[in-house]
């Protein structure tokens, strides 16, 4: 498996990282999600990442806490990689800034996905796990 691959959609990018011997798959975001229909290279990128997880039987963590905006257009394939992962069974985090107003209110809608067949957490801390 690439331990070290990046991503990048016009002001998106994309880091993913799996910290050896870790079994966290980490999908760090940063720039703008603005792209108009990101689902076209999202959610091939996210079925690629949630393959590997499964396969592997890693966590995955998607790290938005240092995003700078998201469009509302970015939400919906974010919450079809979520509904995948919880039917896979897959554990995911979401980790975001609680501080940061726009976030809040994006994530405070996937609390509906918290508890249940497969889990899922979302972290408010804004508290960025750094990459090696």
């Amino acid at each position: 498996m690439r331990t070290d691959y990046t991503i990048q959609q016009g002001a998106l990018v994309i880091r993913v990282l799996l910290d050896d011997p870790s079994t966290t798959l980490r999908l760090i975001w940063r720039g703008q999600s603005v792209e108009r229909n990101p689902s076209t290279f999202l959610l091939p990128f996210f079925t690629q990442w949630a393959n590997e997880a499964e396969e592997c039987g890693f966590t995955l963590s998607m790290d938005f806490s240092r995003l700078e905006f998201m469009n509302s257009s970015s939400i919906s394939p974010i919450i079809a990689m979520v509904q995948d992962l919880k039917q896979r069974r897959v554990p995911l985090i979401l980790r975001y800034d609680g501080k940061i107003k726009w976030q809040s209110l994006s994530f405070a809608a996937l609390r509906v996905f918290v508890g249940g067949p497969g889990k899922v957490t979302l972290d408010d801390s804004g508290e960025e796990v750094l990459p090696p």
